[in-house]
């Protein structure tokens, strides 16, 4: 059964897992060359030491392959991944209740945010993106597949995912939102450059 919410032009593709840190939003195929906490090199150590001391959500330029990408330094968390007409929407969210119905979770997602600021950039050459834990050592996912949607485990299950995209360069900026009843977000929207947001 595909656990993927559908509304038109907006879709739950799902959600990535973090036990505390960053996450790594790269092209999906470059991502195999980064190895995590525990993978040779210890590239988690080397960027956790980037991460200024700021409680609000950072952006730190990552390379991958020769490619441009981004870690998101969230708090630890889910961030849900929304595909919306053209654009990815990763939200990291606090609500009120346990479980948020489908009409908080969209709520939040298409309010309009305020302190935007801009985060990176992300170069996807294979038309392939992926998003994961910065902990995680790629090699060691399971599956980690040009599946569009699919979500794979490492360490911890669902800390990453693939999604199919246009190649391109795309810009992040982030913006925050907050909900008289109590839902707040973090969102951090990918827009291919070249495109209208």
């Amino acid at each position: 059964m595909d656990s993927r919410l559908s509304l038109p032009a907006t879709e739950f593709v799902g959600s990535v897992s973090t036990e505390g840190g960053p996450i790594i939003v790269g092209d999906a195929d470059l991502l195999v060359t980064w190895h995590g906490a525990l993978g040779p090199g210890d590239d988690y150590g080397r960027l956790v030491e980037r991460i200024p001391d700021d409680p609000r959500p950072n952006g730190i330029a990552v390379e991958l392959g020769g490619a441009s990408a981004f870690a998101w330094t969230i708090p630890t968390g889910s961030v849900e991944v929304w595909r919306q007409a053209g654009r990815v929407t990763l939200q990291f969210a606090w609500y009120p209740s346990s479980t948020p119905t489908l009409t908080q979770r969209l709520g939040l997602l298409n309010r309009p945010g305020t302190q935007s600021q801009w985060l990176g950039r992300v170069e996807i050459r294979t038309g392939w993106m992926g998003i994961i834990w910065a902990a995680e050592d790629v090699a060691e996912m399971r599956p980690w597949a040009h599946v569009d949607g699919e979500i794979s485990s490492g360490a911890t299950s669902d800390s990453g995912v693939i999604l199919k995209l246009n190649a391109g360069v795309y810009s992040a900026s982030q913006d925050e939102v907050v909900e008289k009843e109590g839902a707040s977000a973090y969102r951090c929207s990918l827009i291919r450059e070249g495109q209208a947001g």
